[in-house]
């Protein structure tokens, strides 16, 4: 399985191993006539004062511990109010609004018309990453699985610190260190 690991006491059982597998950059969708809208890029920290409504988040969730780091390293007001059945209405709040966004992994699939009037950017300087572990039975046999363990093993590589990389605090903390993200900082 993948997810994203947090040093949470009990967390992961013992029978357990993991590993970190990738690193996706998270987009914002916005509404045609939002501000942001009519960029390429949207610098992160210029989501600052824009409300970023992702429905859902569940009170200890790995999700949680996410965007509380990022709200905090950006300023962004984070609400999970609510529980959205699908991302029609969600989709449908940001396209109807000048001001709220939504935030979604860049391999996220997700589909709307094309008259709902959205847009998806990448957020750039710094780019927020969402850490993906690998997660596998530590006495597993089956070939499939030790090919994929090994196969992320081989193609995972952290981003260089001064790569404009943004990670939550554990993921920085994890990955500091020899031939990790030496001088991460927050919001950097």
């Amino acid at each position: 399985g993948y997810a994203y690991l947090r040093d949470v006491p009990g967390e992961l059982r013992p029978q357990l191993r993991h590993a970190y597998a990738y690193l996706e950059p998270l987009q914002v969708i916005v509404g045609v006539r939002h501000p942001l809208a009519a960029a390429r890029a949207v610098r992160t920290a210029d989501l600052a004062g824009y409300r970023a409504w992702v429905p859902g988040i569940v009170a200890g969730s790995e999700w949680e511990t996410f965007f509380a780091d990022f709200a905090a390293a950006f300023g962004v007001d984070i609400d999970s109010a609510g529980y959205a059945v699908g991302t029609e209405s969600v989709f449908d709040a940001v396209a109807a609004s000048r001001s709220l966004v939504t935030l979604v992994g860049e391999h996220s699939r997700v589909a709307w018309p094309g008259s709902l009037g959205l847009a998806r950017l990448p957020l750039v300087d710094p780019v927020p990453r969402y850490p993906w572990s690998l997660i596998w039975r530590a006495d597993t046999v089956h070939p499939g699985a030790k090919r994929l363990i090994g196969q992320a093993g081989r193609t995972f590589r952290p981003p260089d610190a001064t790569a404009g990389t943004w990670l939550p605090r554990q993921a920085r903390d994890d990955l500091a260190g020899p031939g990790g993200l030496t001088g991460q900082g927050q919001g950097s």
